[in-house]
Formats: structure tokens, C-alpha cells, sequence
């Protein structure tokens, strides 16, 4: 998250011309940069949602640690920890829906492997071609989030850094969110815990973090309030405590914040439970933005090898016993969700296999 690097780009907003159907409210420089449309009022909302999505993504965290368990070139003074025991919850999923990241690849399209372009990736379900660093401003596409409320639907995002508010919706007005401990506007919608519990947060430091950040524990307490209370469709998640501590050099608080993310993922699993049907129809990814330099420290551009990530996908609807038979990249966090949503959406290999039993 960290990493700051500068450049000026410079793309061309395209509208489609009236009566051409969905305004085609997205930039393009050779490629499309979303794929949502927006601009189509609607009269009334859309049929509901039967089978919602959560989004989980972790930042800044390697396939090492995901399949093969931690590093001995960072532990030296006690047993090494399988991969099982560092992310019981997400294995457990795994069993139930597919683990992708070895066999299959998992990659940020870049070129700059860091948080802002990977998000916007994610929201967007498009590589980020107008955000290639962390300093980008508000998303100039539509996202996921902007084209669920043109179609009535209700979608909610709680994260630990700031910044992701940027990428989570061109519309700011359309965004229902908390994002760092200050940033974003979330509807408590009356629910005087859910307002203690944010309100608690912006009285903490911003430890392992800077600026705005709210510690994951924060951050988990928050989502899972939004979850029981609010019932959204789309539930975007942010933890990063991992990415903090590994910038630091850290790797015991990065295996620790880790296990404690995995430990939030199994929260999760327990509070769909509770919602009966609604909840047995969720489908749950859990994803990282980016991976990690050979360093462990570092990632970016410059270290090529910072791209590869992974994605655990467990959901009704989900091929059992194979995954997408081919690599996925960020944008088909959005692309997958969008699908399941019934937002409209293109046919591709990894769209086929999430929703392989609807």
C-alpha cells in the first residue's frame, strides 16, 4: 500500500449517443477499463438478489504462505507452521469450493503491482488502465458498486485503508461505505451498535498502519455488524494488516495478521449460517491484490514476481471438484460477482465456472 510512485496518464471519456440502450458511462485507451455500464434510469428496482457475494481480499499476500505454510528464511526459533494451520478457515472453504493460486494462477494485471490498480481491477472488472499508483483520485469507470445501484441493489464496503473508497465507485454518491477510520459515509440504517462501533474506531490509532488506516480488528467487527444488520448483496471487505507489517519487515505480525484474517473468514462462515437460506445461497471470494518481491518486504513493478496471488471461491453455485481450467486475474473478482448478481456480463471461463450450477 505504501509504495508511491507518480505518473500522468491521460484517457478519453466515451458516452455512448442516446437510445443507444445503457449509457456507456466508461473510458477506454485501446482496451475497455470496466466491465459495467451505467446511465439507464430505472423506475423501479430490480427482481432480488437471490444469491449474494461477499469479497474478502487481504492485501499483500503471497501464495507462499497460502499453500506451502511459512518461510523457514523468516522463522528461525520455532516450528514452521503448514499452510492448514495458518488458514484453517480458508483451506476448510477450500474443500467446499476451489483454491486457486498453484495449479491455476492467480495475477494482477499491473504493470505496477501495487494496492490502489488492483482494487480498481477488482470493483471494476477491468485492469486498471487509467490507475497504475497508490496516488490515483476516484475511479474514472463504473464499478460493480455503481452498477448494482442503478439495478436497486444493495452493496456495502468496510476497509481497513482509506483509499479503497476511491476505487469502490465513480459515484461517490452511490457509495455505502467506511473506509479507514474517517473516510466514506456507511447508513447505519438506525442501528445504534453499528454507529458505536465506527464512531469507537475513529479514536484509535492507525497502528500497524499510517494516515487514516483502522486496524483489521476494527475493520472485521465493523463487517460483520454490516453483514447481520444491513443484509447487503455485494459485501466488500478490506483487511490489511498484512501488507503493514510486511512493509515493516515483519513477518511474524504479517503471519499473525494473516491466521487473524483467516480467523474473520471463519466468523463469516459462522454468521451465514445464522441467515438461513440468504446465507447458504452466499457465495464467499477471498482474494489478496497483490503478492510479494522475493525480498518479502517490497512489491511493484520492479519485482515482476509480485503479481501472483490467490483466490478462494466457495459458493452454491460453484463447479464442484475442478476449478476455471485456466489463470484469472483481478478483474474476475468483479467480472465472477457480477455474474452471480445477474448484473450483466460477458462469458468467459471463470464466469461459466462460478456460476456453473445456476
Amino acid at each position: 500500500m505504501r509504495k508511491r510512485l507518480l505518473a500522468i496518464l491521460t484517457v478519453a471519456i466515451v458516452l455512448a449517443p442516446p437510445g443507444a440502450g445503457r449509457a456507456r458511462a466508461f473510458a477506454r485507451t485501446g482496451e475497455t477499463e470496466s466491465a459495467f455500464s451505467i446511465g439507464a434510469t430505472r423506475s423501479r428496482a430490480d427482481a432480488p438478489v437471490e444469491y449474494p457475494v461477499i469479497v474478502v481480499a487481504i492485501d499483500g499476500v503471497r501464495p507462499r504462505e497460502i499453500f506451502d505454510g511459512e518461510d523457514p528464511t523468516f522463522v528461525k526459533r520455532r516450528p514452521l507452521r503448514s499452510a492448514k494451520e495458518l488458514t484453517p478457515n480458508i483451506h476448510a472453504l477450500g474443500v467446499e469450493g476451489h483454491l486457486l493460486g498453484k495449479d491455476e494462477r492467480v495475477t494482477a494485471s499491473g504493470p505496477n503491482y501495487v494496492s490502489l490498480p488492483g482494487y480498481t481491477e477488482m470493483f471494476s472488472g477491468a485492469r486498471a488502465v487509467h490507475c497504475t499508483t497508490n496516488e490515483c483520485g476516484r475511479t474514472q469507470v463504473p464499478t460493480i458498486v455503481d452498477a448494482m445501484a442503478d439495478h436497486g441493489q444493495r452493496a456495502a464496503v468496510v476497509t481497513s485503508w482509506e483509499r479503497i473508497c476511491l476505487a469502490a465507485a465513480m459515484d461517490e454518491s452511490k457509495l455505502d461505505a467506511t473506509c479507514g477510520r474517517n473516510h466514506g459515509t456507511l447508513d447505519s440504517e438506525g442501528d445504534g451498535t453499528l454507529d458505536s462501533l465506527v464512531d469507537a474506531a475513529k479514536t484509535m490509532g492507525p497502528g500497524p498502519g499510517h494516515d487514516d488506516y483502522r486496524p483489521d480488528a476494527a475493520t472485521a467487527e465493523i463487517a460483520l455488524r454490516v453483514l447481520e444488520t444491513k443484509h447487503p448483496d455485494f459485501l466488500f471487505v478490506g483487511l490489511g494488516d498484512t501488507d503493514e507489517h510486511a512493509h515493516q519487515g515483519n513477518y511474524d505480525g504479517y503471519v499473525s495478521a494473516l491466521t487473524q484474517a483467516d480467523s474473520f473468514v471463519g466468523e463469516l462462515r459462522g454468521r451465514l449460517g445464522w441467515l438461513g437460506e440468504r446465507g447458504q445461497k452466499t457465495t464467499i471470494i477471498v482474494v489478496t491484490d497483490h503478492g510479494r518481491a522475493a525480498n518479502f518486504r517490497d512489491h511493484g513493478g520492479a519485482t515482476p514476481e509480485s503479481r501472483f496471488g490467490f483466490m478462494l471461491v466457495s459458493g452454491p453455485l460453484v463447479a464442484r471438484g475442478t476449478g476455471p481450467g485456466t489463470d484469472v486475474s483481478l478483474g474476475d473478482v468483479g467480472r465472477g460477482a457480477g455474474k452471480l448478481l445477474g448484473l450483466p456480463a460477458e462469458s468467459n471461463a471463470f464466469n461459466r465456472w462460478i456460476s456453473a450450477r445456476l
